[in-house]
């Protein structure tokens, strides 16, 4: 009875830890999937916008030249302020996307390390099932085995109390 609840108990638990994990597995790469497209849209905008800001250098430096040239020119030092302060949003966006992708991956690897535990949780719980399974086996053998001695020791039992009967019918 307690062997039978145990082994059920264990069943239960192995299941749940099954479906567990498979929810785990499909969750941790679904979410691999979505960050790893997140992190290769990033890196594209981000070659995007340094090969705009080298651009931008390159026009800033071009500025510079025309503002030392024309210095009492107000358009041109408005236009020289606006390129800047373009440059200058441009090179923020990419230190935050920067910032962003390195979060997503130390998220990732989080994520990973969570998996492995999980994958470690489950090969300890089937190594368990295992070693249960044997123990079951082994305990079934010798069961079987008593069972056969006490068969043997019946028949012997009788088989002496049927010499007796027949000593005692001859006295």
């Amino acid at each position: 009875g307690d062997t039978v609840e145990k082994t059920r108990q264990l069943l239960e638990t192995l299941r749940a830890i099954h479906a567990h994990d498979d929810e785990a597995a499909a969750k941790a790469a679904d979410e691999s999937r979505a960050r790893e497209q997140a992190l290769e849209r990033a890196a594209a905008a981000e070659e995007r916008l340094e090969v705009e800001i080298g651009a931008h250098y390159t026009t800033k430096a071009e500025l510079d030249h025309v503002y030392a040239e024309l210095e009492e020119a107000p358009e041109l030092k408005e236009a020289l302020e606006e390129k800047e302060k373009a440059c200058q949003g441009l090179r923020d966006e990419v230190a935050e996307r920067r910032a962003r992708a390195a979060a997503t991956r130390r998220e990732l690897e989080a994520l990973a390390a969570c998996r492995a535990q999980a994958n470690a949780a489950l090969h300890a719980a089937l190594e368990a099932q295992d070693e249960y399974r044997s123990e079951h086996q082994r305990a079934r053998i010798a069961l079987d085995e008593a069972r056969q001695e006490i068969i043997r020791q019946k028949e012997l039992v009788n088989e002496q109390r049927s010499a007796l009967e027949a000593r005692d019918m001859e006295l």
